[in-house]
């Protein structure tokens, strides 16, 4: 119990005793200036609305073409699924398998569990697996690369320009927004604030 009265500062480690905050304080380390925790009431509500947001920007990204491509007459579109089904097809098998993995899987499981996390703690139930949901989304958080598989797109796009006419389709806005919202969830927010709310909630 007495754990739960200090925080460990992120950045520098430094040890900090816990004191209650007041309506929107932010309270930071002494040390290096790093946010420790927050106050922030509405924190499981806006986790919901913006994880839900987030697979439906996802499910866009992943089926629809993210560009259209008309190069010496011939027309070609490209979306993540048909990417990847496309490497297991030229025999690619362990290449396309990682990015099943990082490009679709991860992603998909890092923002779902989120979303299910906070719905079954803004209901106060399954507590067992809220905490094996926060686990996962803490130990896969490093392994969602649909980022870089973003600005691959952008590079290969700047390198094909001067041969090629290169439409954007609504899955390129959709992964832009995706990657935003999970970039904002698990890098800005940080999971520990959710960590405080399971152990505030049970």
């Amino acid at each position: 119990m007495e754990l739960k009265k200090i925080v460990i500062c992120p950045k520098c480690q430094s040890v900090h005793k816990r004191l209650p905050l007041k309506k929107n304080q932010i309270a930071r380390c002494t040390e290096c200036g790093e946010i420790l925790y927050k106050d922030n009431k509405n924190i499981l509500k806006f986790y919901l609305s913006f994880s839900f947001t987030a697979l439906i920007f996802f499910t866009i990204s992943m089926f629809f073409p993210i560009v259209d491509i008309n190069l010496a007459g011939f027309d070609s579109s490209l979306s993540i699924v048909d990417s990847v089904l496309s490497l297991y097809e030229a025999g690619y098998d362990l290449v396309a398998l990682f990015s099943t993995f990082v490009l679709i899987l991860f992603p998909l499981i890092i923002i779902s569990f989120l979303f299910l996390a906070t719905l079954f703690m803004e209901f106060s139930i399954f507590k067992g697996i809220v905490r094996w949901l926060l686990i996962i989304v803490s130990f896969l958080d490093v392994w969602s690369m649909l980022d870089i598989f973003f600005i691959s797109i952008l590079v290969a796009a700047v390198k094909i320009f001067d041969y090629a006419t290169i439409s954007l389709d609504i899955a390129f806005y959709s992964m832009i927004a995706f990657i935003a919202l999970e970039i904002y969830l698990t890098k800005h927010r940080r999971i520990e604030e959710l960590w405080d709310e399971y152990e505030k909630i049970y």
